[in-house]
């Protein structure tokens, strides 16, 4: 038998930015698990979405999806996830706990701020991971977060537009 534990690592990093919109209109735009086709390159569908009430009385949606990597350019691999949205404050808080097969586990928090002007998001990923797949993952995290603020900046700022 076996005993050997695998080293885990885990990273915390955060990036706040301005969108020109009313805190409700992201709020309602995060908590619906459709919305994160496209705000995730990675991601091109998602299923099995189930909306619950948690012990506290908040809303919680879960939900599957697959993130597609590709590695040295023509490698695909298909990464089933498992989400869990927790929509913690209604127009202020939403938090995803995701659940990856590698045995990563990613924490998004989306904290909102209305303001004069918009609404200032500040997005907090904690990212737990086998210490092999670290720095891939963070990268990858990061990489996914870079995207999803521009994505949601543009879907937010011009609802009128085609976004990518």
């Amino acid at each position: 038998m076996n005993d050997k534990k695998e080293i885990m690592t885990t990273q915390t990093f955060q990036y706040s930015y301005l969108v020109h919109a009313p805190a409700e209109n992201i709020y309602t735009h995060l908590a619906d698990p459709k919305s994160y086709i496209g705000l995730s390159p990675l991601v091109g569908k998602v299923s099995d979405i189930e909306w619950l009430i948690d012990d506290q009385q908040q809303r919680i949606v879960t939900y599957k999806t697959v993130e597609m990597f590709q590695f040295l350019g023509f490698i695909n691999y298909p990464n089933p996830l498992n989400v869990v949205m927790t929509l913690a404050q209604p127009n202020q808080q939403i938090i995803s706990d995701v659940q990856s097969g590698m045995n990563v586990s990613v924490r998004f928090v989306f904290d909102l701020n209305q303001q004069a002007g918009g609404t200032t998001v500040t997005e907090t990923i904690t990212a737990s991971t086998p210490a092999l797949l670290s720095r891939f993952a963070i990268n990858q995290a990061k990489a996914v977060q870079q995207h999803r603020i521009k994505t949601l900046k543009q879907r937010m700022e011009n609802p009128n537009q085609k976004s990518e």
